[in-house]
């Protein structure tokens, strides 16, 4: 059963919401909050006919490697590129190393030396190549990671607060990190708003200043084009929220970004339609639809319900957005269409086994209102988070963290913690980036099952429903 939010052309409207019920093994919290240093570099070269391409990198501590070779070539030749790693002129083993169609990408924890990555070509016949390479010191890139960043003179680190699924959790018997990957073609992200109290901060005047943040559904979504090629998109899903004269407002924001290789790549303007548009932004170019003016959603501020819904579909990328405040409040519904011209084959992907520039997870978190006003500074907050995808029913992320790593807006003065089975709880506090909960899943073992409960609200029913310890009704407006 696929979770819709429609109205009919009689006005009706149907709501469904969302009642957990699971329970969880011991959660193990760890904290990681080191950072230093990463360099890149980038691969772009003619590969000879039976020759090769090399990169020297020198590794003065523990470190971590992440490579990614992409081939121009009309047809697959990526049987005929390898990839060896040599430490002081010895053959390193302890990489990884996965070929996909005209794609090569591997990682590898390094230890002190001196390394050569080389790409060679087996056949008679030049191959082209670009990519990068990307080396880390001191800290896994997969694992969240507070910044350590001071802004405007405060020491805490600001980091973009919530829930997030990176696909790596820490195994309790092992202690070791563990990866896992998975597809879903749906996601849906919950807030429970009981006190909002802050306000967003420009960088580049601190003294500007707006009482306003951005609530985020960040995901990565896989896409092939017509002729094969892999492509990586980032999906933004986001909610722009003032409190003003104890009212609440909102905004929505939803963008497209293709990241297929680090940094970002450009949206042609001919290969996306929907009812926004594709726009210049740090030198590339981004899908984005926004809301011009501010909506209601309870005067005088009440709790609110929100939810953030993607569904992927052939070459469809869907937007949803509602509200429920209170019980005299309905359901809002606000539903978008992104037609990919030239793509097929979506997917929402989640893979801490593999890692681009940007980690292929999942993310619903808080941040700065934009990336003009990019930190959001808190006074008061209760807020409760919730996260779903679809395999077959709608089942919790395996592994979960209280940070995200993706956007630019962060929050400062907030912290997130485990409030039920599969619920965080963001109140005042200072952030950690540990792990909320884990199933000690991995790649080879199917996903939790958790049951989802739906509660549709026809025109002129009242009835109840509850998420976490809250009960609401919805009565014929």
């Amino acid at each position: 059963m696929h979770l819709k939010f429609l109205r009919s052309k009689f006005g009706v409207t149907y709501f469904m919401l969302i009642l957990f019920m699971l329970y969880l093994a011991t959660m193990l919290p760890v904290a990681y909050s080191e950072i230093s240093e990463r360099e890149l570099y980038k691969v772009q070269a003619n590969i000879p006919p039976k020759g090769a391409a090399e990169y020297n990198i020198a590794v003065d501590k523990s470190s971590y490697i992440v490579f990614r070779i992409s081939l121009i070539a009309a047809e697959d030749l990526s049987k005929a590129i390898s990839i060896n790693l040599l430490r002081d002129h010895e053959e390193y083993t302890q990489y990884y190393c996965i070929k996909g169609v005209n794609n090569v990408y591997g990682w590898s924890r390094l230890k002190p030396g001196n390394y050569r990555l080389i790409i060679s070509n087996s056949i008679e016949k030049t191959i082209p190549v670009y990519g990068y390479i990307l080396l880390f010191r001191s800290y896994d890139p997969r694992l969240p990671r507070l910044i350590n960043e001071k802004i405007y003179g405060v020491k805490d680190s600001p980091v973009p607060v919530g829930i997030a699924d990176y696909g790596v959790y820490i195994d309790k018997e092992t202690n070791q990190l563990v990866c896992y990957r998975y597809l879903t073609k749906e996601v849906v992200g919950i807030a429970y708003i009981n006190k909002l109290d802050g306000y967003s901060v420009n960088p580049y005047n601190k003294d500007r200043k707006l009482g306003e943040l951005s609530l985020q559904l960040n995901l990565i979504v896989e896409a092939r084009t017509l002729d094969g090629k892999l492509h990586t998109l980032w999906i933004q899903n986001i909610y722009v929220l003032k409190n003003y004269s104890n009212a609440l407002y909102y905004r929505i924001d939803d963008e497209v970004q293709n990241i297929t290789v680090f940094g970002r790549n450009i949206i042609d303007p001919h290969a996306v339609s929907g009812r926004g548009k594709v726009a210049p932004y740090e030198g590339a170019l981004v899908y984005q639809y926004y809301d011009e003016n501010w909506k209601p959603l309870s005067k005088p501020f009440k709790p609110t319900l929100l939810l953030l819904y993607v569904k992927v579909n052939g070459n469809k990328i869907y937007f949803a957005h509602g509200y429920f405040v209170n019980e005299n409040d309905y359901f809002y519904e606000v539903q978008g269409e992104v037609a990919l011209t030239g793509y097929k084959d979506l997917n929402i992907v989640v893979d801490g086994c593999n890692f681009i520039g940007k980690p292929l997870d999942m993310e619903l978190v808080i941040g700065g209102r934009d990336a003009n006003y990019r930190l959001f500074v808190v006074n008061n907050i209760d807020m409760r988070l919730a996260l779903l995808i679809k395999n077959t029913t709608w089942v919790s992320p395996p592994a979960t963290w209280t940070i995200g790593t993706s956007p630019i807006e962060k929050a400062l003065n907030v912290a997130s913690d485990l409030d039920h089975p599969i619920v965080a709880r963001l109140t005042k506090g200072e952030p950690k980036a540990k792990q909320l909960w884990s199933k000690d899943v991995s790649s080879k073992v199917s996903l939790p099952k958790l049951e989802l409960y739906i509660v549709r609200f026809f025109n002129g029913d009242i009835k109840h429903t509850c998420y976490a310890n809250y009960c609401y009704r919805r009565i014929k407006s």
